[in-house]
């Protein structure tokens, strides 16, 4: 058991690492909140839950919206620091966050469903599922200070600036 609880732990840091790393890359070429890339991954997980509208009932509705104006609250405020320059917030908030032991049986779920989603061949639900691992993943990500660097690097002799030789 011990091992599986390391291999998951390595995991997770994984993810986090890796989404830590990209979402840098992105704000340093685009200076793109990290809010704003968790509202487009809401707003693509939205339109894949309502896609068959004909199956959901008045309370599920109402509990989707409820939730996507929660979500919408969480994400103005998170955009709202970062804009105010406040990181040593969301970053407290970021570790806070990675300390938290539901978070880990809420992406077992998720992982469960994704294998079953591709299992069954449902290519649209399973990127769903993607996004929202995703969208949990990236309130784990501490934020700084843009450092501005062109999107496309130049070539220096013949290798991208970005190589290591």
């Amino acid at each position: 058991m011990a091992r599986i609880n390391t291999l998951l732990a390595t995991v997770d840091q994984w993810i986090i690492d890796t989404l830590q790393a990209a979402y840098f890359w992105l704000l340093d070429r685009t200076g793109m909140y990290l809010a704003s890339l968790q509202l487009v991954i809401l707003a693509y997980v939205n339109v894949v839950l309502f896609r068959d509208w004909s199956s959901w009932n008045g309370v599920i509705i109402f509990l989707m919206m409820f939730f996507g104006v929660i979500n919408l609250l969480v994400l103005g405020h998170r955009y709202w620091l970062q804009g105010a320059g406040n990181s040593k917030a969301i970053n407290s908030i970021a570790s806070f966050m990675k300390g938290i032991l539901w978070r880990h049986t809420i992406n077992g779920f998720l992982f469960g469903g994704l294998i079953g989603e591709i299992c069954t061949l449902d290519i649209l639900q399973a990127t769903s599922t993607v996004s929202v691992l995703v969208y949990g993943y990236l309130f784990l990500l501490t934020i700084r200070d843009r450092e501005k660097k062109p999107f496309f690097e130049r070539k220096e002799h013949g290798h991208l600036a970005t190589d290591p030789t």
